[in-house]
């Protein structure tokens, strides 16, 4: 063999050679394309918002503020596929616009082969789940994005529908009350559906109160719900406008909405009516003082209420009450042992925390109660001590500082059972529960923990029933009536000194 030849053969060994490396690295390209694609999804995925499920967004109570609580009101309403989300895509040069699934492999050199392959045959296709992130960045501009109801199943959350032709006014009624039978109306356009009084103005009542929707159809003989923390309704079977009425139990206008509209001052984060209960998949939730009017509004439609009782008895502990009661507080004291619920109001200095350490004994349960104060939490232990005859230590504290519960007789403050909207299991495993001041329960935190007290009694104590901001209903939702009530004058006469003036 020649020189000639050789050189020529190490040459083509050569040019196989490169060829077999020119193929490796455009191999090893495409890897490394789509691991840094994982990478970043990755990393994105990292710095997502803590998600808050769609589906367990409660009925506020207010307008949502945080920006958790906007994205799961969003992702609530618009609620679709989380697996893959579209994205919109706009060509510069043509100005065509139009929506395809997100990939984290779009455009990636060696990876993504658009438009030659469509992203449907594509085997790098890497989509996108839709995140909270997501949806942040979509309510901030920096990008659009769409959703895709249908499931994987073939079912939604939400469904809108479009109606032409001559007849689409007939074709929508049929539609509304299909779904009106089968409790899926979330909304609709109030400009088809004008009732007489905005067809005829002049028919309207000063007030422009709304007519009732009367209730069609056939209705259940009995509605089952269940007591325990809250009171639980079972909706199966109940039309839409019976389960609206319920809702409305535990609702009412908020005087701080009209206070400033007629002081002319912006009312965009002040709701016109507030709302106490909540909407869950087969229940609707109402405060456990509802009960009477849930059966009121039942009964008027010849309606039986079944009640479930789940409320929890508590353990018995042995009290024995070492003091005397006046006329006056053994009066308030059967009035409210005759009941399972209820509201003892009395002014400063008429023995409020007296009458609540003999229920305490009289009632034989382990107890638990709630004040907003410190100085009031040590108020507490010192009268259960002196008239139950227990040491201080025996008493359990919680807040101020301390977290010693003994599960017998505990005293907390109520701010300290409550930590990022997350209430203590501990609020669950007693059987009488009183609330000291308890014209602060209209408080966002203070309702969230009453709401999950399961306590078969539970009595509020107060000097006044009433709040400056008009949230009073709300005590009475969670406590029940008053059932006694002192007079100043009466009060004043039974006391043992004498007044000048």
């Amino acid at each position: 063999m020649t020189d000639r030849e050789a050189l020529r053969r190490k040459i083509a060994d050569e040019e196989a050679r490169l060829t077999q490396v020119e193929k490796e690295r455009t191999e090893a390209l495409a890897r490394l394309q789509e691991l840094k694609g994982q990478l970043a999804a990755e990393d994105s995925a990292s710095t997502l918002l803590t998600p808050v499920p769609p589906h367990n967004l409660p009925l506020l109570h207010k307008i949502p503020h945080t920006a958790e609580e906007k994205v799961a009101l969003f992702r609530s309403l618009f609620r679709g596929r989380e697996d893959v989300f579209p994205k919109l895509w706009e060509n510069a040069k043509t100005g065509r616009k139009g929506y395809a699934p997100a990939c984290s492999n779009e455009w990636v050199g060696g990876v993504c082969r658009k438009p030659r392959i469509k992203c449907g045959s594509c085997s790098h296709r890497s989509f996108i789940p839709n995140t909270d992130q997501v949806v942040v960045d979509h309510l901030q501009g920096r990008h659009v994005i769409g959703v895709y109801p249908l499931l994987p199943d073939e079912t939604c959350f939400f469904l809108a529908a479009d109606f032409d032709g001559p007849s689409w006014r007939e074709d929508v009624a049929a539609f509304v009350e299909t779904c009106r039978r089968t409790d899926r109306v979330i909304g609709i356009p109030s400009p088809f559906f004008e009732d007489e009084q905005e067809s005829k103005p002049w028919t309207r009542t000063p007030s422009r109160k709304p007519a009732e929707v009367p209730i069609e159809g056939l209705l259940p003989k009995e509605v089952h719900a269940v007591l325990s923390q809250r009171l639980f309704v079972q909706k199966a079977g109940l039309p839409s406008p019976l389960v609206n009425r319920i809702k409305r139990l535990a609702a009412f206008q908020n005087p701080e909405f009209y206070k400033k509209q007629k002081m002319r001052l912006s009312t965009a984060t002040t709701p016109r009516v507030i709302s106490c209960a909540e909407d869950l998949t087969d229940h609707v939730a109402l405060p456990r003082g509802c009960r009477d009017d849930l059966a009121d509004l039942l009964s008027g439609y010849g309606i039986n209420l079944s009640m479930e009782e789940k409320r929890y008895e508590g353990e018995p502990v042995a009290f024995r009450f070492q003091g005397r009661l006046t006329a006056m507080q053994a009066e308030a004291a059967k009035a409210l042992l005759s009941h399972d619920d209820g509201i003892f109001v009395a002014p400063p200095g008429s023995g409020k925390t007296v009458v609540g350490a003999y229920l305490t004994a009289a009632r034989g349960r382990n107890t638990l109660v709630l004040v907003h104060r410190k100085p009031i939490l040590d108020q507490w232990v010192a009268r259960l001590s002196s008239f139950l005859g227990v040491e201080p230590k025996s008493i359990g504290r919680i807040g101020g500082g301390k977290n010693s519960p003994n599960g017998r007789i505990d005293v907390a403050m109520i701010q300290s059972l409550v930590r990022k909207g997350k209430v203590a299991d501990l609020v669950a495993g007693y059987g009488h529960v009183i609330v000291d001041e308890c014209h602060h329960l209209p408080a966002v935190s203070f309702e969230r923990v009453f709401s999950e007290v399961s306590a078969w009694n539970v009595i509020g104590l107060t000097a006044t029933p009433y709040r400056r901001d008009g949230h009073q209903p709300i005590i009475h939702m969670q406590l029940g009536p008053v059932r006694f009530a002192f007079s100043r004058h009466r009060s004043a006469e039974e006391r043992t000194f004498e007044r000048r003036l």
